[in-house]
Parts: C-alpha cells; structure tokens; sequence
C-alpha cells in the first residue's frame, strides 16, 4: 500500500489567510455588494418552507411556513419519520430519506437549484446557482459556484474539483458567500485552475460559519448535490453542456482548514458519487480524524494529499501515516498549494 504526498518546503514567510489587514481591505473593497440570502419576507428558507408546508398538508398541521425549524416544526418532522420508520432528525437537516418519503406521501416536488447573482472576474466562465442545502447561512447567500476555465473542452464525462472553504473568520467573515471568498488573495482558486491548464470544472459551495454543511454529508446529500451542479451546467445558457446530459467522471475533494470534517464524512459516506473520488486534499486541516480510516481510504489508486504549516494537526497524521517527520510543508496561501 502507498501513499502520496506533495511535498515542498520553502523559508517561513507566512502570510496568514487571516491578516487584519486584508480583513480591512476587504471589508472596503466588499461593502454593499453582499445581499441577504433571496428569499421571501415570509420565509427565511425555501427548503424548509416546503418541508412545512408538505408536513402541513400529509399529516393535518398548521405549521407556520415561515422557514424556520422551531420545536413545533421539529417535532412534527420527527412524528412523520416516526411514522414511516425513518431516522429520526438530526442537526435540524432533513435528508434525502426524509424527503423522497414526504413526495410518496403526497408532496409537491422540493425546491431545486436556481440561478444566482454572484461576481465573476477571471478568464473563463462562473455559473451562480442556489442549490438548497439546509446550511445556516445568516447573512450570506446560499450561493454553489462553479467555475469553467479558460479554453475548457467538453467531455462527455466531466471531471471535478469540489472544494470545501474553512472557517468564516477574519478576513473571510461570516456574510461571505463563495463569490466573495474567492476574490480574497489568497483564495485565488478560479486563476490557478486556468494556470493548471487541467480540463477540470471548479465546484464550491458556501457552507455555514463554522463549516456546517447542511445536507451534503446527509446519505444522498452528495449525490443530490452534484446532481443539481450538473443539471446546472445543462440548462445555463452559453454552457458548453447547454441541452447536453453529461456525466461525471473523476472527482477530486478538497477542503481547508475546519471544512476537513465534511471532507471526511463525504469522502468515507455510501453516496455513489463519493465512489468517484480519486484524491483528497487537505489544506491547512484541524482535524483530519482517525489516521486508520484514512488508511483504509488511500488504497492505490486513491490518493491523499496533506498541506500543512508546521505543528499544525495535519503534520502529526502525516507523521502517523508516514512512520516519521519527512513530511513537511510551509505555505503562505492555498493557491500555492494548488
């Protein structure tokens, strides 16, 4: 069994992706331009409205539709799983089970993706959809980019990169949406993969403040989720894929920082496209879990790349997997990385 690393070492210069003066920059350069998330006055959550507004039809409720999980919606969510044998909630997410359960019962069909506004600067081509993830947002927007690069050439089969962003703090603060973090500089995702010249497609959605990740790590959650990036992909008018209906081939998953957990739960999850991930990537990570299971992931031809700033808890699984400290890398932004 083998395992493959990137390995660089350069002189510690760190620029740390949270550098008050960045965060000063673009707090400047940002303001006004980020809007709440679009919803209506009456509901926060489109989602979740429509989970209200089903569980009131199927089950006789009066649940105010008003997108928001308070202990009545809770609880009535949970009498329904009971109901039909199914997990109860958790996390206040209803997961795919929930929701093919709920259409069988006589629901409409759920909200699906959307297009969104966002900021589009580099070469090549950014689609904004809102694809319905149940993240608490807050002042951010629910808001998937996915980024074409410059000279990309369609393939029946669409490789991907989904990248997972870290903690909203600092510079990258909590009303950030995905197409504000990858303007910051050192997040410079879209410009490297032209640089890269791989025919690859950028996802990344905009996950909550501490990384929570709504129903992507749900059983399906994935699988649904890509489903909508590809339908997205088919219906944008100017897409290369415009009428077409690709499929996915290989997927690369990457993550930054906190969003490691969510990385791990897809990665190591049943969903059919996880079975498609080739490589993880591990920037800057807090927490990488138990080095055994990621043993058992990394079999040839899978890869796992780890990225780490010394004494940072990537640096000790890379030592655990390794049997030693050869294993060394300083950075001062993802996108040297990349």
């Amino acid at each position: 069994m083998t395992y493959q690393f990137r390995l660089r070492e350069e002189p510690f210069e760190f620029y740390s992706e949270f550098d008050d003066a960045e965060e000063s920059h673009f707090a400047e350069t940002w303001k006004g331009e980020v809007s709440p998330r679009d919803a209506s006055p009456k509901c926060s959550d489109r989602y979740l409205c429509w989970v209200q507004e089903s569980l009131n039809k199927i089950l006789n409720l009066r649940l105010n539709p008003d997108g928001q999980m308070g202990s009545n919606t809770r609880g009535a969510i949970q009498k329904f799983q009971r109901q039909k044998g199914l997990k109860l909630l958790t996390n206040d997410v209803v997961c795919p089970d929930t929701e093919q359960a709920l259409i069988a019962a006589g629901a409409t069909p759920p909200p699906g993706m959307v297009e969104a506004r966002g900021h589009e600067t580099p070469a090549g081509r950014t689609i904004y959809v809102d694809i319905p993830l149940q993240i608490p947002l807050g002042n951010a927007k629910s808001m998937t980019g996915i980024f074409l690069p410059e000279d990309y050439c369609p393939m029946p089969q669409v490789d991907l990169i989904v990248y997972l962003h870290g903690f909203k703090v600092r510079s990258h603060q909590p009303h950030f949406s995905i197409d504000t973090y990858w303007h910051l500089p050192e997040f410079l995702l879209r410009e490297e993969v032209n640089k890269s010249q791989k025919n690859v497609i950028l996802v990344a959605p905009t996950l909550g403040p501490k990384n929570e990740p709504g129903s992507l790590i749900c059983p399906g959650g994935f699988d649904n989720f890509l489903n909508q990036v590809m339908m997205a992909l088919k219906q944008q008018p100017g897409s290369p894929y415009a009428g077409k209906t690709p499929t996915i081939g290989n997927i690369i998953l990457a993550s930054h920082s906190g969003s490691v957990g969510v990385m791990r739960a897809i990665a190591m999850g049943t969903d059919a496209f996880a079975n498609k991930i080739q490589e993880c990537w591990a920037f800057d990570t807090e927490n990488m879990g138990d080095p055994r299971k990621w043993t058992d992931w990394a079999r040839s031809p899978r890869k796992l790349y780890i990225h780490f700033r010394s004494g940072r808890p990537g640096e000790q699984l890379c030592k655990t997997l390794l049997g030693g400290g050869v294993c060394r890398i300083v950075a001062r932004s993802i996108v040297r990385w990349m």
